[in-house]
């Protein structure tokens, strides 16, 4: 009588790995979730995997992006959209082509948050450089804008305006 054995399934969809954090602890993540920015992000070019995550507050429109291997590395993110509703961008096709958009509503959207330690109400985010991330190959750019409407400290939040006295 002849013993089967099988060999154990090596599915690379439900494969998970550990992340450790140094805001969120460790995590264990599916590695089909982790997006890869092949260039980087300018400053951290050294850090190419992210994972994105939910922030605290359930319908905040604040995600964080978690560096995989850099514990201490995460940006706060948003969607442009969220806060200057007409935001617009122009994909070019080497965008296209590098994060392999076969259709141009498949990627994602996402803008760094900086919030200064002193002032958190006066945060900025930068309109001028988004991340753009293809939602099926998980893929991952940032691009610099040529449009001069949108800042690098973009404020997100306006002081109330007080009138001038005459």
């Amino acid at each position: 009588m002849s013993r089967q054995t099988s060999k154990p399934r090596n599915n690379k969809k439900n494969s998970k790995i550990k992340i450790k954090t140094s805001r969120f602890g460790e995590l264990t993540v599916k590695k089909d979730t982790l997006i890869h920015f092949p260039e980087g992000i300018y400053g951290f070019e050294y850090a190419k995997e992210y994972i994105l995550l939910e922030h605290y507050k359930e319908g905040s429109p604040f995600k964080w992006l978690q560096a995989v291997k850099e514990p201490n590395l995460a940006f706060v993110i948003i969607n442009p959209v969220d806060f200057i509703p007409d935001y617009t961008m122009q994909l070019t096709e080497e965008d296209c082509k590098f994060i392999q958009l076969k259709d141009s509503g498949d990627f994602a959207l996402m803008t760094i948050v900086t919030i200064p330690g002193d002032e958190p109400q006066k945060l900025t985010a930068n309109f001028k450089a988004p991340l753009i991330v293809n939602v099926s190959s998980r893929i991952g750019r940032q691009i610099i804008l040529e449009d001069e409407k949108y800042l690098i400290k973009q404020p997100l939040f306006f002081e109330e305006i007080v009138p001038i006295k005459k």
